[in-house]
């Protein structure tokens, strides 16, 4: 579950890209999830339908199209075989610990790291970004460790939670626009590769391909 500063920070992105979908919420799930507060027509309270439109349209204009291997991926299906040049081991232990504070395991036990959100940002970040936004996400990353190391005397991967929502509101709050922009870049992208996962599409989302099945053949009784 999200802390009550880092789910009013996330709330607005996460069910924009609920809308996004373009299909009905499972409310019971968003709320155990977001800590949103559904009203019967499934809008939250807190939510202002102005500032939904808004951020629906900067998270459509921002997000990169996915490929074809990550629609209701698997693990299985994405994992490389060895990371990509531009991630070392260190680096990609942060973008673990990244996804994981966005989307920690709550009461049903199934959070980013649950379904191998970290698998899908490392495919996807090596796959559909550009250089630049590559060399960012290292200068980031590292930045955080610094922090890390420096607030609590440990790298960012092993901090706790509550220490890890602190760096990153921090980050999230800065005047740099490239430390900024990287928030929101992994924010958008674990929610993304969360809720594209077969596991969250089927056991929580109630996905279907085609809806309704086709009886070909069925006994009629007589009246």
């Amino acid at each position: 579950m999200f802390a009550p500063k880092l789910s009013k920070l996330f709330r607005d992105a996460i069910y924009s890209i609920f809308l996004r979908c373009g299909r009905p919420i499972r409310r019971s799930f968003v709320k155990e999830k977001y800590r949103l507060v559904a009203r019967s027509d499934g809008i939250p309270k807190a939510m202002n339908r102005r500032n939904t439109i808004k951020n629906l349209m900067m998270a459509s204009a921002g997000m990169a199209a996915l490929p074809a291997w990550a629609r209701e991926w698997t693990p299985q299906e994405i994992r490389l075989p060895a990371l990509p040049a531009f991630l070392t081991e260190t680096e990609t232990a942060i973008l673990s610990a990244v996804s994981d504070t966005f989307i920690p395991a709550g009461a049903d036990g199934v959070g980013a790291l649950d379904v191998e959100v970290d698998a899908f940002l490392v495919r996807l970040f090596a796959d559909c970004y550009a250089s630049d936004v590559q060399e960012n996400l290292k200068r980031q990353f590292n930045q955080l460790e610094a922090a890390a190391k420096e607030t609590y005397g440990s790298p960012f991967a092993a901090c706790g939670l509550p220490q890890r929502e602190g760096l990153l509101l921090s980050m999230a709050a800065s005047d740099d626009p490239d430390r900024a922009g990287f928030i929101e870049l992994v924010k958008r992208e674990t929610i993304r590769g969360f809720l594209t996962s077969r596991k969250v599409l089927r056991e929580y989302y109630d996905y279907v391909v085609a809806p309704g099945h086709y009886y070909g053949c069925v006994d009629i009784s007589e009246t």
